[in-house]
């Protein structure tokens, strides 16, 4: 499939934007309606964080989308409309490309106006476009949700065009859209990335022979605490550790340190806060080989809302037991608390519970179920 439009099709390059940007419109609305039923607090503004990070998405993606459009011309419209069929389709489609910049950029006015800067994924915070006003925050938060309705009436229309020139009209026009073998490629590629998938040659942890410690200081003291309860994925592993895909799940709050005092606090909201953040994970496409059964997993740590890049030292070794091959990965990695949000008010000191936090493993691998 060729990668720019000509008059008969729309090329690879416009079918990947334009599918992204109903993809990414669809989460829109989803992430809105999650955070419209959340209470004030840090759940809800985490996903008003995410709400503002896709629209921001959403506006690149239409500035390179109108861009490529001027570059590459698509097909024209069919001669065989009547002038109301055409002039409707002209309007439906400026006005959804008007609403798809005017929704983010009110989203940003509006946040910028109740003194909530936007930032980017946590990566680039956005200059404010206007001051701090209550009154032009509630001016852009009508104009956000008029915007709201008018995309889903013209997506409305949109769809009931495209419908009725594939089953009524029946002259194939859907096809200049639909995707081709590249862009199915693409989402196909995505959705692998973005899944757990399971295969003859996955490895997994066998939970009653791996282990996951994590060691910290306590008024000057080191003690020593463990997770029982994670999952270690490798997918890919049939070409083998170099090049495959690591996941790890811990369940937070299965936490142990034999003290259950202890325990309760570092459960709580200051620290783990485990009744909003009841999973950590490490994610990595990227394992790289060192030499002698050794490796470093280049991926990201989240632990509660907090996301770090985390390279992992890894070993991998290979024994036999009654002549059935056993393979054990090994390692440990330092991180700081602090940098995950793990210590809020009082326990923020280092003074007693020191922030940097020794992470250690050894997990048997078995076949993927």
């Amino acid at each position: 499939m060729q990668a720019i439009n000509n008059s008969e099709r729309w090329g690879a390059i416009s079918q990947i934007l334009h599918w992204l940007v109903v993809l990414l419109l669809v989460t829109q609305f989803v992430i809105a309606a999650i955070a419209e039923d959340l209470p004030l607090g840090m759940e809800k503004l985490a996903w008003l964080a995410r709400h503002k990070s896709v629209g921001i998405t959403i506006l690149g993606l239409a500035i390179i989308r109108l861009t490529w459009r001027l570059l590459s011309p698509g097909p024209a419209l069919p001669d065989k409309l009547k002038w109301f069929e055409r002039f409707l389709a002209s309007v439906t489609h400026i006005g959804l490309y008007l609403v798809i910049f005017l929704m983010p950029l009110s989203g940003w006015l509006m946040s910028s106006a109740k003194n909530y800067p936007v930032s980017w994924f946590k990566l680039v915070q956005l200059p404010d476009m206007i001051g701090k006003s209550e009154e032009a925050f509630e001016f852009f938060k009508a104009v956000h949700e008029i915007l709201a309705f008018s995309l889903v009436l013209l997506v409305v229309l949109h769809i009931a065009g495209a419908l009725k020139h594939q089953f009524i009209l029946k002259d194939r026009l859907m096809r200049r859209m639909l995707p081709g073998v590249a862009v199915l490629s693409l989402l196909g590629a995505l959705t692998v990335t973005q899944s757990y998938p399971v295969r003859a040659a996955d490895m997994r942890s066998e939970p009653t022979e791996s282990e996951l410690s994590f060691d910290f200081t306590q008024a000057g003291a080191v003690t020593r605490g463990e997770f029982k309860d994670f999952t270690l994925l490798i997918t890919d592993a049939d070409r083998g550790l170099a090049g495959s895909s690591l996941t790890v799940v811990i369940k937070v709050g299965s936490l142990d340190t034999n003290d259950r005092e202890r325990d309760d606090i570092l459960n709580g909201p200051d620290l783990f806060d485990t009744r909003q953040f009841q999973e950590a994970r490490f994610i990595t496409n990227t394992i790289t080989a060192k030499g002698e059964g050794r490796y470093e997993a280049a991926g990201t740590l989240t632990i509660r809302d907090q996301s770090r890049p985390l390279v992992l030292p890894l070993i991998l070794k290979e024994s036999s037991e009654g002549g059935t091959p056993i393979m054990y990965l090994e390692g440990s990695v330092s991180i700081r608390r602090l940098d995950y949000g793990v210590g809020k008010g009082e326990w923020e000191s280092t003074e007693w519970v020191g922030n940097e936090v020794e992470l250690a493993w050894s997990v048997r691998l078995v076949p993927g179920q």
